[in-house]
């Protein structure tokens, strides 16, 4: 429930610039929408996942935010599940955003000789 309405505000956010989720037990669907709230979002800058329930799915539907987000600066998904598939897609989609400055893979299990930039 609690996700629902984070994810419900971050679509219509005139305030907030930095979101903090860290080390939330909460399903990977429940993230997702968060994620795709985030495509629509103009104010968030900074959003922090650290430690949380996220797959090589959840990486598919945050390289699509990143694709039409145009304000996001700083992006952590450290200690994820994201395998190098999933971090083939982040890798892809920052081809083509122009904003995002930071990003953290650290810690999750990304063969970087697998997944690496075209």
């Amino acid at each position: 429930m609690a996700m629902r309405h984070i994810s419900k505000t971050l679509k219509i956010n005139k305030q907030l610039v930095k979101l903090n989720l860290r080390r939330i037990t909460t399903k990977a669907q429940r993230l997702i929408c968060i994620i795709e709230a985030l495509k629509t979002n103009k104010r968030l800058k900074d959003l922090d996942l650290f430690s949380n329930d996220m797959d090589n799915v959840c990486a598919k539907v945050i390289s699509e935010m990143l694709v039409v987000n145009n304000t996001l600066i700083m992006l952590n998904l450290k200690q994820k599940q994201i395998k190098s598939e999933g971090a083939n897609f982040i890798f892809e989609a920052l081809k083509v955003s122009r904003t995002l400055a930071k990003l953290n893979l650290s810690d999750n299990r990304i063969k970087f000789q697998r997944a690496q930039l075209s």
